[in-house]
């Protein structure tokens, strides 16, 4: 009975945690930071403005805090990949699925961003899971391997070409064209940097 408490339990933090990022999304989406306070987000979930602070500690958090489920979400995408593949099309991939994720988020993060060029520290949290998951599938994909410096070029390289990406897109233009920048930038390294842009 425990264990089925805890589930449930977990399982309602989680619907608590995602009706406030989903409502934070929504109404910066419509109003801009600045045109939202913490007590509508919080009414917008339909919980009180202390349960909103139990679980971010700002409207900035709110919306460039990372997701407690990303990780797990993006282990998966990663552990998919076939065994087989070269490691520098799993990154491809992987990287992929995790934008297609979060096509409401990323495009919000990137007019908030152009918007407010302070807001840069709040966004590279949620990044660090992102690479801090990378790290960790790379290495354990390289783990008979003893050079150190390849795991970290691959995931140098990856990571920089998902923030090429994310830099030059415009959301106005459609959250296809940021995945296809991203095959885009990937083709482009994996070709080599001085070779003609693929397409």
């Amino acid at each position: 009975m425990a264990d089925t408490d805890g589930s449930l339990r977990e399982r309602k933090r989680r619907e608590t945690w995602q009706a406030l990022r989903s409502a934070a999304i929504t109404l910066v989406s419509e109003r801009g930071l600045d045109g939202v306070s913490v007590d509508e987000i919080a009414a917008a979930a339909n919980v009180s403005k202390r349960t909103l602070f139990n679980y971010f500690s700002s409207k900035e958090d709110l919306i460039f805090g990372p997701d407690p489920a990303e990780p797990a979400r993006l282990a998966a995408i990663a552990e998919a990949r076939p065994a087989d593949e070269p490691i520098w099309d799993s990154l491809r991939e992987i990287l992929l699925g995790y934008v297609n994720g979060y096509p409401a988020k990323l495009a919000l993060h990137k007019r908030l961003l152009a918007a407010s060029p302070g807001l840069a520290a709040h966004y590279g949290s949620s990044t660090a899971v992102v690479e801090s998951t990378i790290r960790q599938w790379v290495s354990t994909r390289l783990s008979g391997d003893d050079d150190p410096l390849q795991p970290a070029l691959l995931v140098g390289a990856a990571l920089t070409v998902l923030r090429a990406a994310f830099a030059v897109w415009q959301p106005d233009e459609g959250f296809d064209q940021l995945a296809a920048l991203v095959r885009d930038g990937f083709d482009r390294v994996g070709g080599g940097l001085g070779g003609p842009p693929s397409r």
